[in-house]
């Protein structure tokens, strides 16, 4: 699925988690120490270079005190303007 790195669905949930460490008051490099990675971890996925698995957005999810059932609520709820003129 090489489509899934530049899917609607992923950057949307790139600018969620991006969001979601700013209200956090976090830098990359402080999440990055949280998550046990690296700043350019976050940094690639947080720009659409990387995909996140599932443990991967749990650990995020966690280490900024944000339910990941929210996040996938967003996903499920938002349209791409292309979709929502169907």
């Amino acid at each position: 699925m090489s489509d899934s790195l530049y899917s609607d669905d992923n950057q949307r949930l790139c600018a969620i988690l991006r969001r979601e460490r700013t209200r956090a008051g976090l830098q990359q490099k402080e999440l990055a120490e949280l998550i046990s990675r690296n700043q350019s971890f976050v940094t690639r996925y947080e720009t659409g270079q990387k995909t996140l698995d599932v443990h991967e957005l749990l650990v995020i999810c966690r280490a900024l005190s944000y339910d990941p059932r929210l996040v996938i609520g967003e996903l499920l709820a938002w349209q791409p303007d292309n979709e929502a003129a169907k």
